[in-house]
């Protein structure tokens, strides 16, 4: 290797060096604890304007879409919002099997609107919801159907010694232009459980 090839050489690998050098003073000044909470997923979720959903629509038009995709007629019912819950919950309502009664009939979709200050994301609903089950029943299993950029839900059962699920409560958990909006559809182990199961995702889509 001639003089000249030595010194392209040397100047090469000093390049490199200081680049390097460069690089890794870049990543130690570089604090990303800035931007960490920026990057959420909940921060990504999109608000959605209940006002301008199909099933709301059809519930002011006085048709509930529930009655379609569920096989029959249910009636709903505006519930009173407990003391405590009154600066957390803006609105409570309820919908379940016309001609029957609210308190023991054993399908029940519930629909919670919390104001953002309680719930500032679906994931601290989740969360806190969680563990309410949880302290319910342990047994029951929590698994979680679908977590997108509009929505969250997840599924809660109850099985017997056969694993056949004996209670159920779907919920879909989504940000609003309103607040947090949560619906629960509740199955207290009806005959056609599972296929009652099915038509509650399928009308949350609708939403």
């Amino acid at each position: 290797m001639d003089s000249k090839t030595q010194s392209k050489f040397k100047l090469a690998i000093i390049g490199i060096v200081v680049l390097v050098i460069g690089i890794a003073g870049m990543m130690f000044l570089w604090n990303p604890g800035d931007n960490e909470d920026k990057y959420t997923h909940d921060s990504t979720r999109q608000k959605v304007d209940v006002s301008q959903s199909d099933f709301v629509k059809s519930i002011e038009n006085g048709k509930p879409v529930i009655n379609d995709v569920m096989g029959e007629k249910w009636d709903s019912k505006t519930l009173p919002i407990k003391e405590q819950y009154k600066d957390i919950l803006k609105e409570k309502v309820a919908f379940y099997p016309q001609g029957q009664d609210l308190k023991s009939s054993k399908e029940v979709f519930i629909f919670d609107t919390y104001d953002l200050k309680a719930f500032p994301t679906v994931s601290s609903f989740a969360k806190k919801h969680a563990e309410e089950l949880r302290k319910q029943n342990p047994n029951g299993r929590i698994k979680v159907l679908h977590d997108g950029d509009k929505a969250f839900v997840y599924q809660w059962r109850l099985a017997d010694s056969n694993n056949k699920t004996t209670y159920i409560e779907l919920g879909k958990v989504e940000l609003t232009t309103d607040g947090l909006m949560a619906v629960k559809y509740i199955n207290k182990g009806t005959d056609n459980l599972e296929g009652q199961r099915r038509r509650a995702i399928n009308l949350f889509g609708t939403m």
